[in-house]
C-alpha cells in the first residue's frame, strides 16, 4: 500500500469512503475537508483508496507542553480490512507527525474494541471522564446562546485551569464550534461562574433519547445542580446528564518523540 498526504484529486474517493463507512451526508464531509484545517493522509492499493485518516492540529497546555494532532475519521475500505492497511497508515501518520515538527497524536476510540486496537499500536489512555445525573426541572424561558467568539474565549479560559488540556488550534477550534451546531447541539450561556465574576459559563448540550447530554460545561462542579436545573428547564423539562473529567478511560495518545505523555483533559471534542 502506498501512503501519502491527500491531494485535491483524492477528494471524490475520500467523500465516497467516508459516506459508506460513517454514513454522513456530503455537506458534512465537504465542510470538514474544506474548513477544519485537517491534514488528510491516504493509503492506496493501485488506483483504489484503501484507507484514510485525518489529523487536526492541536496544542496541549501545561509544563510539558506538546504540539500534535487529533486523529479523526480513520476508515478502511471494507474489501481491504484485516490486511494491515490501517496499521501501515497509522505508522505513516506517526512519521508525518515528526516530519511536520509535532510530537503527539491523540484520539477518542469509539468503543472498547478500538481502544484495544490502538493500545496494541502504542497508544496509551491519557484521559478519563465520568457522568453526573440530575432530575428534570420546571420549564423556564430559553437560555441565551453563546456565540462563536465568546465560546472560544470562555473555553480558552476554562482549559487554562487544567494542568494539561487538549486545545484545538485555528481553524480547528472555530470549526469545532460550528460542528456542534451542525450536529444538532447547542451552546448556552449560563449565569456567571462563581469562581470568576468577570466571566460567564457555557454548556455544550445535545438533546437525545428524552434527556439532555451536556458534553462539556465550564461551570464549577459545585454549580452543576443549579446549572442542570436551568438547562433542563430551558429544554422542556428533561433530565440532564453532565460529563466531566473522571476516571473512566476516555482519550488516548501516542508520543512520537519518546517523551512521557502526561494526563490530558480531552473532554468536549468531536467524537
Amino acid at each position: 500500500m502506498i501512503c501519502k498526504k491527500g491531494e485535491p484529486k483524492d477528494r471524490d474517493a475520500l467523500i465516497s469512503l467516508w459516506r459508506r463507512v460513517f454514513g454522513d451526508g456530503e455537506d458534512t464531509i465537504t465542510g470538514f475537508l474544506t474548513d477544519s484545517g485537517a491534514h488528510t493522509l491516504c493509503g492506496y492499493e493501485g488506483e483504489t483508496l484503501a484507507a484514510m485518516l485525518h489529523l487536526l492540529p492541536v496544542t496541549v497546555t501545561g509544563s510539558l507542553k506538546r504540539r500534535g494532532y487529533y486523529l479523526y475519521a480513520a476508515a478502511t475500505e471494507p474489501a481491504f480490512r484485516k490486511g494491515g492497511r490501517m496499521t501501515s497508515l497509522l505508522s505513516f501518520a506517526a512519521e508525518y507527525t515528526r516530519k511536520t515538527g509535532r510530537d503527539s497524536i491523540f484520539l477518542l476510540p469509539a468503543d472498547e474494541g478500538l481502544r484495544d486496537y490502538y493500545a496494541a499500536r502504542g497508544y496509551l489512555t491519557v484521559s478519563g471522564v465520568e457522568e453526573c445525573f440530575f432530575p428534570a426541572a420546571s420549564q423556564i424561558p430559553p437560555l441565551p446562546q453563546c456565540e462563536e467568539a465568546e465560546f472560544l474565549r470562555l473555553r480558552q479560559h476554562y482549559l487554562a485551569g487544567f494542568p494539561a488540556a487538549f486545545c484545538p488550534e485555528q481553524p480547528f477550534d472555530a470549526f469545532f464550534c460550528r460542528h456542534i451546531r451542525h450536529e444538532g447541539g447547542e451552546i448556552f450561556l449560563l449565569p456567571q461562574n462563581s469562581t470568576d465574576g468577570a466571566l460567564q459559563s457555557y454548556a455544550i448540550c445535545y438533546t437525545m433519547d428524552r434527556e439532555v447530554f451536556v458534553e462539556e460545561t465550564s461551570l464549577p462542579p459545585a454549580a452543576y445542580a443549579a446549572g442542570a436545573a436551568l438547562i433542563s428547564g430551558s429544554l422542556g423539562g428533561l433530565p440532564v446528564r453532565i460529563r466531566k473529567a473522571g476516571t473512566r478511560p476516555f482519550g488516548m495518545a501516542l508520543s512520537c518523540d519518546g517523551r512521557q505523555m502526561p494526563p490530558v483533559y480531552m473532554n468536549g471534542l468531536m467524537e
